[in-house]
């Protein structure tokens, strides 16, 4: 099988092929982290803001889907769904859902004890309004950070799965899959694998760098 510098054995840009799959990648990742955030936050909120029975019931499903296997989830849902990025989305959102809903049970807990929630409950207001007007709007901030660091996390979820034929499949791209085709011809042609992998470490940074900063801004903020 012959390779001419900077192209893959049909002929194609690695290069453009690359910031094809990362843009596949990134999308998915955003999709599922959005998601995630939604269903997470959303049952972090209940937990925290209900308590008791509610709580306890909502955050023992997290603890099952923490103990669930990623593999063998995906593995499941490519049988039932096929092999692609539906099953692939569906996978990353069930996972990224799980870290969220703790963030915001334990942010909105905190919230039930802060002094302007503690006053508004003593002159009567409904705990409906006291959620959707204090509690709410304070929890975007958090949300949108933990929204940021997840996107990494999900872009290399979505990496290994592709990587393992369990996501995009050819002639689409993504990092996953062109970081398999790249290790299969590693040696003849190493562009291959060093564009993929030089890209994914570079987002990967990016993205991880920006989480922190926004996660310092907020505590700093608060």
């Amino acid at each position: 099988m012959l390779f001419r510098s900077g192209t893959d054995t049909l002929g194609r840009d690695v290069a453009v092929r690359a910031f094809e799959g990362l843009a596949v990648s990134l999308g998915i990742a955003l999709a599922a982290t959005l998601l995630g955030v939604c269903v997470g936050g959303l049952t972090g909120a209940l937990a925290g803001t209900l308590g008791g029975r509610v709580d306890a019931v909502l955050m023992r499903w997290v603890d099952v889907g923490y103990a669930l296997p990623v593999v063998l989830l995906a593995l499941l849902l490519s049988v039932v769904l096929g092999r692609g990025a539906g099953s692939l989305l569906v996978a990353a959102a069930s996972v990224g859902w799980l870290s969220s809903a703790r963030m915001v049970r334990l942010e909105t807990r905190r919230l039930q004890l802060s002094p302007f929630v503690a006053a508004a409950k003593v002159i009567g207001v409904p705990r409906r309004t006291i959620f959707w007007r204090h509690v709410l709007p304070n929890l975007a901030g958090p949300l949108l950070v933990q929204a940021t660091l997840t996107v990494p996390s999900l872009v290399v979820l979505e990496s290994f799965l592709s990587f393992l034929g369990l996501g995009v499949q050819e002639p689409s791209a993504s990092l996953g899959n062109l970081l398999h085709d790249g290790a299969r011809d590693m040696e003849r042609a190493p562009w291959l694998l060093l564009a993929p992998a030089g890209l994914l470490v570079v987002v990967l940074g990016a993205l991880t760098v920006l989480g922190e900063a926004l996660r310092d801004r907020m505590a700093h903020d608060g």
